[in-house]
């Protein structure tokens, strides 16, 4: 299988990243197939510098309107997409492109694993 994990915040270094790395680790050891998409939304995280992906780390660009159609794609082809954040509320210039983003996601097995859902809902 392949599993994307999606990180619509960013990725910021902290428990989230944390828990995704190790689940990557597990999952590429039982010989699948991951990759990382990280949406730059204009904050830096240095923590996340530390985090050492197996998988090919994709990135959209906090000056991207639009997520590029090969990065779709390749979450497309994913058997399941793991969507470990979501733009905030200080991020909201970034929310249209994630929630069209997110509208083109049509293949995958969408999992929804946000810490923070209850706090922006």
């Amino acid at each position: 299988m392949k599993i994307s994990f999606i990180f619509g915040k960013g990725i910021d270094g902290c428990g989230v990243t944390r828990g995704a790395l190790i689940y990557e680790d597990w999952l590429r050891k039982q010989g699948h197939d991951t990759v990382i998409l990280d949406f730059d939304n204009g904050q830096s995280f240095g923590r996340a510098k530390h985090a050492n992906w197996i998988g090919e780390v994709l990135k959209v660009n906090k000056k991207d309107d639009e997520v590029d159609s090969s990065i779709i794609n390749e979450i497309n082809s994913c058997d399941i997409a793991i969507f470990h954040s979501h733009p905030t509320r200080k991020q909201s210039i970034y929310a249209d492109r994630y929630r069209k983003f997110l509208e083109k996601i049509d293949n995958p097995i969408k999992v929804i694993h946000d810490h923070s859902i209850a706090k922006t809902n």
